[in-house]
């Protein structure tokens, strides 16, 4: 893939902080959040300043609101 090709998927309009980059911890984090979701369990996200809890929870909960109409916006 090319840098043309991201450039031309990427929509402009949005800020970049509500873009969530997938990695290992995030996809690991956000599997465990929507487990205890699922079972009526609160989750909660512990760690140093900076390291992405509110990026990972957005990510999850936008997820969450597009794909069920279980959830509210």
């Amino acid at each position: 893939m090319s840098t043309s090709d991201i450039i031309s998927t990427l929509d402009t309009s949005r800020s970049i902080s509500s873009y969530t980059i997938p990695t290992v911890n995030t996809i690991s984090a956000s599997f465990l959040m929507r487990q205890f979701i699922e079972i009526n369990h609160s989750p909660i996200l512990v760690g140093a300043a900076g390291c992405g809890k509110t990026q990972i929870i957005k990510g999850l909960l936008n997820d969450l609101v597009s794909k069920s109409d279980e959830y509210i916006q």
